[in-house]
This record gives C-alpha cells, structure tokens and sequence, in this order.
C-alpha cells in the first residue's frame, strides 16, 4: 500500500511531524536501527545519542550465532533482506554483549515496547518462509523484527535510522507507506539535526533516510510509514 503524493496524505504527514517535534522525547538522543544500519552502529554511536534500539531477537541470533552455526545461516538470510554488505557478526555480537559503545547504551525492542497491534499485525502478514527459527517459541523472523522496528517507532514516538529503502519494500504492502522523500518539509534538515542528533547527510556512499511510524486518520489500518530523505 504505496500512498501518493496526494495533498491531504503529505499534510497528515508533515502535521504529524510538527505535533511529534513539539513533543518531549521525539528522536532528542535515542534512535531506533533498521537491520541497514545496524552494519554501521559504531559510526552512528559516534553522534553520541543516549540509546540506540534493536530488535531483541537479532540480538539473540548475534549472541548464539557465537557457538552455533546454524543462527550465523539465519542470520545471513536474514540481512539479506536488507542488505548486499558484507557483516561482521562477530564484532556485532561484541557490541551487543558489551551493550554500550563509549557513552551510548545499546537497548532491546520486546515486544513490551512495540504496539501490540501493529506488532501482531506483522507477524501475522510479513512471512518469510526460509525465516522461521527456533527461538523457544517457533518464530516468524521477518514478520517478528518488522513489527517490533515499526511497533516501537509508534509507541515510544522514535524515529527508525535507515542506511536503504528495504524497510519500504517489505512493509508497503501491510501498511501505507508516504515517501516524503522530495515533498516540501523545508524544516527536515533541522528536524533531523537538533532533533535527532544524528548527521543524516550523505556519507562514504550511504544515502541514510529517517523513518516514523504515524497514526494518520486517512489510513486503512490508521497508520502511515513517513519515510524523509534528509
């Protein structure tokens, strides 16, 4: 479900935004990482944002893929989803382990922090069939860490730090998705600067992009995925 660039949808969007920048707590000093991201923590950490949020179940695969084998498979298929670079496993596991990179805190998404809603919503309709694990209970990968990216940006109001667009492709046909990518927010730049202390230009090849889950009246399921292009 691709929304246009129709006039309505792009006001619900920047209205949203402007409530959500208003609000104590929006981005400020705590981020939440798509898997494109997750490659480059350690630069992002160099921003020095407070928290830095991760899906709990990639953690659990980082850790365990340590001594076995077969998470590391999972864990490649998995990345594949969003992205062709090579990943240092290991070193992420570290990072993971030690949950702090210099002053950053490294934090889990439960399910405890998603909506519980937009959660289900995603494991029930974003299936991977080569991603299901056995995590104590039997898992749906994909639809597990979508949901609980996309769950948390809405309950706890962050915005989720993209190095890609595959975050659009694999949620657009679940919810809306409203690229505002080249819309006219002429406030962004700054939105994204001394809200989310996070240098979102371009940088060694990366085009990062910053996306937020919104409730938004004119959606069929009532929320939107803003994506904006800095």
């Amino acid at each position: 479900m691709v929304l246009g660039k129709q006039t309505d949808l792009v006001t619900s969007l920047e209205n949203a935004l402007i409530r959500m920048t208003s609000l104590d707590g929006i981005g400020r000093d705590e981020i939440i990482l798509d898997l494109s991201a997750l490659p480059f923590i350690e630069s992002i950490a160099k921003s020095r944002p407070r928290i830095i949020w991760l899906p709990d179940t990639v953690a659990r695969l980082l850790i365990n893929s340590r001594s076995n084998p077969n998470y590391r498979e999972f864990l490649n298929k998995l990345f594949r989803r969003w992205t062709r670079r090579r990943i240092n496993f290991d070193a992420l596991s570290e990072i993971i382990l030690r949950a702090q990179i210099g002053e950053t805190r490294i934090r889990m998404i439960t399910t405890e922090e998603a909506d519980t809603k937009i959660y289900n919503l995603f494991l029930e309709r974003l299936l991977g069939n080569d991603l299901v694990v056995e995590l104590s209970p039997r898992l749906n990968l994909l639809g597990d860490i979508v949901g609980k990216i996309v769950g948390a940006s809405h309950k706890m109001r962050k915005a989720i730090i993209m190095a890609n667009r595959a975050l659009h492709r694999l949620v657009r046909d679940i919810i809306p998705v409203l690229d505002a990518a080249n819309d006219v927010v002429d406030w962004k730049t700054k939105f994204f600067e001394e809200n989310l202390h996070f240098p979102v230009k371009r940088t060694r090849g990366i085009r990062w992009f910053v996306g937020i889950t919104l409730g938004v009246a004119v959606s069929p399921v009532g929320i939107v995925l803003g994506i904006l292009d800095p």
